[in-house]
């Protein structure tokens, strides 16, 4: 099964330059293709991403996204503690 996100702004990393209204073409859990006006396969499911954002994400995004907030605070503190 594929699955085809439309229309949706891409934001690759802090290298790469944004792209408004690209597609995403997932297979098999991977991504497949990115681009403008792809065309779905057959048996793909098509979203419409006009309103999200696509980014990459921390697998650990639970202690990584609180961490921006508390810099400079814990440094001095072991691992076991902190």
């Amino acid at each position: 099964m594929s699955l085809l996100i439309r229309k949706t702004l891409i934001v690759p990393d802090a290298r790469g330059a944004p792209m408004d209204g690209a597609d995403i073409l997932i297979r098999d859990g991977r991504i497949a293709a990115i681009g403008k006006a792809l065309e779905p396969p057959q048996d793909a499911e098509v979203l419409d991403g006009s309103a999200l954002i696509a980014m990459p994400g921390f697998v650990n995004a639970h202690t990584h996204s609180n961490e921006s907030f508390e810099q400079g605070f814990y440094d001095a503190l072991p691992l076991e503690v902190w």
